[in-house]
């Protein structure tokens, strides 16, 4: 994928807020897998942050995103 879909990833979670890797995905219209490598390339980068949620009962813990 080209750099660019990074540079939408992070004008979207300047404009949105915190958001999971789903919702990042869903907004860009791309995969979950390919949204993931994305945000942790730009983690390593230093330019996203991330904290994982602990889940209520019967919920899955999710990962979220944020600039």
């Amino acid at each position: 994928m080209p750099r660019s879909v990074e540079k939408e990833l992070v004008r979207l979670l300047s404009k949105q807020g915190p958001m999971s890797t789903y919702e990042v995905a869903k907004a860009l219209g791309v995969s979950w897998s390919t949204a993931n490598m994305h945000l942790y390339r730009l983690k390593a980068e230093g330019v996203v942050k991330r904290r994982t949620e602990m889940p209520k009962l019967g919920m899955r813990k999710r990962v979220v995103w944020w600039v």
